[in-house]
């Protein structure tokens, strides 16, 4: 599905709703809006968690078609080495999936009112091989034990591309040009949802699956 799909099929359900037509930034605002919502809900929701009950509505180790979703956005097998106990945050860094040592074992993230008990812990040694773990800073991930005087492999989440739909001005009207456009990132199957998210951001009634339904013959017939 290209952006040009996506600015014609919420044009015409404009129309359809009797609403003046969609200018390129409001397009682009609603477009990416509705993509970094449905991005944050597949991550979970982290942001809305409650104190007694920190389990995210929809998580990491989800369905299929959830990790499908996010699949173009997941980096795997990153090397990252640690600097003074830090290993930073990658370009572009989203969401953290996972953090192991050079032997693949998993370093556990610790909370901070855990971590002083647990670097003074005189019977379970935190420098002992295999006993690593880590808690986030502003600029990375403090890792402590083994690892922190080597290096970590992550993989983890970016978030997606802002959408960009170019033009140029024909006959005082906009025309989409793919020069300076950028294409969603999200399959066709996900990409119905985002579309479904921007149409309610614009004030569009219609349900999810009629929109797309109705969108897709519109488009299929020429109008």
């Amino acid at each position: 599905m290209t952006v040009d799909y996506c600015y014609t099929y919420l044009q015409f359900i404009a129309r359809k709703n009797q609403i003046a037509q969609i200018t390129p930034t409001e397009f682009q605002f609603a477009i990416n809006k509705a993509q970094h919502d449905y991005f944050d809900f597949l991550l979970g929701h982290i942001e809305s968690f409650r104190y007694n009950d920190a389990t995210p509505k929809v998580g990491l180790g989800m369905s299929s078609k959830i990790s499908n979703d996010l699949s173009p956005f997941k980096v795997n097998g990153t090397t990252i080495s640690v600097v003074s106990g830090v290993a930073p945050y990658p370009t572009g860094f989203q969401y953290l999936a996972l953090i192991t040592d050079l032997n693949n074992k998993k370093i556990e993230w610790i909370s901070d009112d855990k971590l002083p008990a647990r670097l003074n812990d005189p019977i379970d040694n935190y420098l002992d091989s295999g006993k690593s773990f880590y808690n986030e800073i502003s600029t990375g991930w403090a890792i402590y034990g083994a690892a922190a005087s080597s290096s970590v492999i992550v993989n983890y989440y970016v978030k997606p591309n802002d959408l960009v739909w170019a033009y140029n001005i024909v006959s005082g009207r906009p025309v989409y040009t793919p020069t300076g456009s950028v294409q969603p990132q999200f399959d066709s199957v996900a990409m119905e949802e985002v579309l479904g998210r921007a149409a309610r951001i614009l004030g569009f009634s219609f349900e999810k699956e009629n929109l797309v339904q109705l969108g897709e013959s519109a488009i299929n017939r020429g109008e």
